[in-house]
């Protein structure tokens, strides 16, 4: 008989795929990566933090959907700020109507702008005319 295979649930992989929540992956990638960067095990940071190793493993591995106050200790604890813990949004993408309303808009502001200079060119006409 074969050894059998662990699916990815139960190895304990940190994936979309597993059907966890992406911003719980996300956190938990986020405080790994620093506790790694500091050279903290699990549980030097937990004694750090304040808090329950188990919190911090819990945390790590998206097991736990974290308070912020368990957030904001180990955030203090990893020397971050607690957004940093998180996915920066995404600028939003103008839609194509936006950006066709911005487009008539600047060529309106070249037409408006090219109307002054002629505006400002009969002036100058006009002014030389009445002084000669």
């Amino acid at each position: 008989m074969g050894v059998r295979k662990k699916r990815k649930e139960e190895s304990g992989a940190i994936t979309p795929e597993s059907g966890r929540d992406e911003l719980l992956v996300y956190v938990g990638q986020q405080v790994l990566a620093a506790r790694q960067r500091l050279g903290l095990s699990q549980e030097q940071l937990a004694e750090k933090a304040g808090c329950a190793p188990a919190t911090v493993f819990l945390v790590e591995n998206a097991r736990r959907n974290a308070t912020i106050r368990s957030l904001s200790v180990l955030a203090t604890a990893l020397g971050v700020e607690v957004a940093e813990l998180f996915p920066r949004s995404k600028a939003a993408k103008p839609s194509a109507r936006a950006s066709a309303v911005s487009r008539a808009m600047s060529e309106e502001v070249g037409r408006a702008q090219d109307a002054l200079l002629r505006i400002e060119h009969l002036v100058h006409q006009v002014v030389e005319v009445t002084e000669d």
